[in-house]
């Protein structure tokens, strides 16, 4: 992991505990379920990289985790962008100019929704992908970190159910439901692929 990554990862989790104990705002939960990906990635990969005296394919796993972890953070920046344009076209609806009709406002905001419905939609399948993967990982990986593996399976997997959850009450406005029908399927699948990382008998 390079420092840099390593760092950010850090702050990142810093940024967040220090807006919880002193209560200057509130995180959004997309940013939160990003972190938690990309740290299950980093966790999977920690695990795939000490597994590599037994197991071939540990290299190529752990660079796979560690493409994953940069994915969930990009994400974690689209998200928040996006969650931010939403809330601005929230704010937006309610004011009134001789050359904003009630109409365009309205679609502002629709459209303003749909796009903030996208980062989550994308990451809950990139959790997807990070559970499998530590799922592999848990089945070769070397027996004193199998549970690390198991444990970035579990928090994956929450991090796509809490993705599906942002889909659909993305989406409550503009009353597409076959995004949300298509992050659900994904977190089901986590769930699933979790389940097997920890009980793989």
């Amino acid at each position: 992991m390079s420092k840099e990554l390593h760092t950010g990862l850090i702050e990142g989790a810093v940024a967040l505990r220090q807006r919880l104990e002193t209560g200057e705002g509130e995180p959004p939960g997309g940013a939160v379920a990003a972190l938690v990906a990309a740290w299950a990635a980093e966790l999977a990969a920690a695990a795939a990289n000490r597994s590599r005296d037994g197991w071939e394919e540990a290299a190529g796993a752990c660079a796979q985790a560690r493409a994953l972890r940069t994915r969930a953070l990009n994400l974690l920046e689209r998200g928040a962008s996006a969650h931010a344009e939403a809330m601005a076209a929230l704010a937006a609806r309610g004011s009134q100019t001789a050359d904003d009709r009630e109409e365009v406002r309205e679609w502002r905001l629709g459209q303003a929704v749909k796009h903030a419905a996208e980062p989550p939609l994308e990451l809950a399948a990139c959790a997807l992908n990070v559970v499998e993967l530590a799922e592999l990982i848990a089945a070769h990986a070397a027996g004193e970190v199998r549970a690390d593996a198991a444990v970035a399976a579990q928090l994956a997997a929450a991090a796509a159910r809490a993705s599906a959850h942002l889909v659909e009450i993305n989406l409550v406005v503009g009353g597409d439901r076959q995004p949300a029908a298509h992050a659900r399927a994904l977190a089901d699948a986590a769930a699933d692929a979790a389940a097997r990382a920890t009980n793989p008998d």
